[in-house]
């Protein structure tokens, strides 16, 4: 990075005390990231780097290692086969080099255990030549030691940046590696050595392959090589999964080049047992309309190259091919990029902490049947009830009201005209309002009967404020407002509490976690005792009794603590996480909610979801699980 050489030394100083202070961390470290800005790369090559990998090497389970620079020339890799590369430990399986210069081919013999490569932009040098017959015939010197099986191999190159290796991937790559179980393979072809490199693999681990992703861009520019060597070929009878993409930008014809290469990609691989086929065309054009026109004249001319061949005609050809044509339009004015749509919990990115959780997707329903309201059973009929109860009220009130007008001497209104304007204030439903208005009208007596008959008796004299519960003045209850800042303030100790316990745990917590990891989960203990720091007599304890909870079911323990060690201490420490702060009386299992992240992180509906949860359990645990070819389904490390 942006450093000088002594400031890197004092942070790598510094970081290796805290290796060496705090070996528990290590049990959480797996991969090691080594990036530079600068050309020179002795900050990584020296022997304080070797010490920091040897220390990472006994505490830890590496199983990465991935080297990128960042300066446009690429980064010095003339020493890493004597220094960087002469200490990696051998349970690392995934090696990533990114835009090194000058490697020599000799770093293969330390890439022994690792089963998957990743080139981008490495060139190697033809370094460890006895004779200048040797080095002018561009020979790689012999491979030294045990050469690498991979099962995964990606390999990009940027050729503006390759302009002063000597030794051709071509040549390199097939003579220190050995492709025989190769499973998976990505390639980018945009030169004549892509393209060497291809066929030169292919020729070697072409009958293992299951996988193959190739960028076929490049392709109809090297037509002169690749026919010649592509005959050599063997037949590759397990590969299932064939992936070709095109990128074409404005400089090439839109209406012949992009299905051109597919097809004679289509030609030149023998592939018999093709399950999954997949096209994805990348257009980055600055006219959208050249890719309208080209879609639509698909049928005529875009999908036909100049001997009249269908790419639809060549994927039948293949026995039993179940192929996808996808077509990805790039626009590079376009800014804005919509809100991806995950489909499965695996494709949703790792935001750090307990992650994002999945939603199943929500099933479209029958709209009709959401929209369509069920009326409760004789509520048309209570509703009835209701209504004339309140006809009968507003009768009666008009008639005090009359009577009060006729002692006042104003005249008043027919009892027939009141009883209408009442149905018509009160009854919303037309049907009812015609039955009601039909009816002769009744006297108020009758009514009053009638209503009886319906209601409870109704005493006017009652103060219904009676039926509400009194509220005593001398009553010292908080309003509803200070009772709800009360609970606030409550929730705000406890949030207090809780982060002042927290840091104190941290101890405890990486004790145990180193402890168990890799080794199966203790048996609950009925007692657990502390750790006093004071001697003995000096300190005062004391005991609790509290309720476990575990994998397998909850037992009732006493827990022994002091001033020194509180009780969450002593429970964190023996694998128990409290449920308070302060006195708890509840403790779950450690080992308990790990499986509950775990099995929230995976949570969809897929089936494979409970068995990525194990895995990942198992894996925080200590328990690898590996490759089942190896013949070995759960291997438990051993010690540190």
């Amino acid at each position: 990075m942006h450093r000088s050489p002594s400031h890197m030394r004092k942070r790598k100083e510094r970081f290796l005390a805290i290796l060496e202070d705090n070996q528990a961390l290590c049990n959480h470290i797996t991969g090691v990231k080594l990036e530079s800005d600068y050309r020179n790369i002795s900050w990584m090559t020296d022997e304080l780097m070797d010490r920091i990998l040897c220390n990472l090497s006994e505490h830890s389970i590496l199983t990465s290692l991935e080297i990128s620079g960042k300066v446009k020339t690429g980064v010095d890799g003339r020493h890493l086969h004597d220094t960087l590369f002469a200490s990696i430990p051998p349970t690392i399986t995934h090696i990533a080099l990114n835009n090194i210069r000058g490697m020599s081919p000799l770093s293969f013999q330390f890439f022994r255990h690792v089963s998957v490569l990743r080139f981008t932009g490495v060139f190697t040098r033809a370094a460890g030549r006895q004779t200048l017959a040797q080095t002018l015939q561009n020979y790689p010197p012999q491979c030294q030691g045990l050469q690498p099986h991979p099962r995964m191999l990606e390999y990009s190159r940027q050729p503006k940046w390759g302009e002063e290796w000597t030794a051709r991937s071509q040549e390199v790559l097939p003579h220190y590696v050995n492709l025989e179980q190769l499973e998976e393979a990505d390639f980018q072809t945009y030169s004549e050595d892509d393209v060497s490199t291809l066929v030169s693999t292919l020729r070697a681990g072409g009958q293992s392959v299951q996988r193959l992703s190739i960028n076929v861009s490049g392709l109809t520019s090297v037509e002169g090589i690749l026919p010649a060597s592509a005959m050599e070929i063997a037949s590759m009878d397990k590969l299932k999964t064939l992936t070709l993409n095109t990128e074409y930008w404005e400089v090439y014809p839109i209406q012949v080049r992009p299905w051109q290469a597919v097809t004679y990609a289509l030609e030149v691989l023998h592939c018999r047992k093709v399950e999954s086929l997949t096209i994805v065309n990348h257009y980055g054009g600055r006219r959208r309309e050249d890719w309208v026109r080209f879609l639509a004249s698909m049928d005529n001319i875009g999908m036909r190259t100049a001997g009249e061949t269908r790419v639809e005609d060549r994927v039948k050809e293949v026995p039993g091919a179940t192929w996808l044509l996808s077509l990805v339009i790039l626009d590079v004015r376009d800014q804005d990029t919509p809100e991806p749509h995950y489909k499965s919990r695996k494709q949703v990115p790792y935001s750090g902490g307990i992650g994002i959780a999945y939603t199943s997707p929500v099933k479209k329903r029958n709209a009709r049947k959401e929209k369509t309201t069920a009326a409760p059973f004789g509520s048309a009929v209570v509703k009835k009830a209701l209504l004339d109860a309140l006809d009968v009220l507003d009768e009666l009130e008009a008639t005090d009201r009359e009577g009060e007008q006729m002692e006042d001497g104003q005249c008043c209104y027919d009892d027939s005209e009141i009883a209408a304007n009442t149905w018509e204030s009160h009854h919303f439903s037309d049907d009812i309002a015609e039955i009601a208005l039909d009816d002769e009208p009744v006297g108020v007596n009758s009514m009053e009967t009638a209503t009886m008959d319906m209601m409870e008796s109704l005493d006017h004299d009652h103060d219904f404020t009676a039926d509400v519960d009194p509220v005593d003045a001398r009553n010292d209850s908080p309003p509803p407002e200070q009772r709800e800042t009360e609970s606030a303030k409550a929730a705000a100790r406890l949030q207090t509490s809780w982060a002042t316990t927290l840091p104190s745990l941290e101890d405890p917590y990486l004790e145990f976690k180193a402890q168990l990891y890799g080794k199966p989960i203790p048996a609950v203990t009925t007692t657990l005792t502390f750790k006093c720091e004071l001697p003995a007599g000096q300190c005062t304890y004391s005991s609790n009794e509290v309720q476990v909870l575990s994998l397998d079911g909850f037992w009732d323990i006493v827990a022994y603590s002091c001033r020194c060690d509180s009780l969450c201490k002593v429970l964190v420490r023996n694998g128990f996480f409290p449920s308070s702060p302060a006195v708890p009386r509840l403790a779950v299992a450690i080992p308990l909610l790990d499986f509950y992240r775990s099995l929230f992180e995976q949570s969809c509906d897929a089936v494979t979801a409970f068995s990525d949860a194990c895995k990942k359990y198992y894996k925080r645990r200590g328990f690898h699980h590996r490759n089942s070819k190896v013949g070995r389904s759960l291997v438990m490390d051993t010690g540190f």
